[in-house]
């Protein structure tokens, strides 16, 4: 089975983006983030965690923009 593209599906699946190693603590964050707000679903994300309007700052994700 191939990755989906966006050409194809509407959406990408790009690995390697961020290290694995940052992967632990940007889930720590979204658990804490979830707790926070009582509900796993949450909305205004980059509002309510520095940590993830960090990464959608980053170089990493600006590289991923055309």
């Amino acid at each position: 089975m191939t990755d989906p593209t966006f050409a194809t599906d509407g959406f990408e699946i790009r690995r390697g983006v961020v290290s694995a190693g940052r992967l632990g603590h940007f889930r720590a964050e979204a658990v804490k983030v979830a707790e926070e707000a009582g509900t796993a679903c949450v909305r205004h994300l980059t509002a309510r965690s520095e940590v993830f309007a960090e990464l959608a700052r980053s170089s990493e994700i600006s590289a991923l923009l055309p």
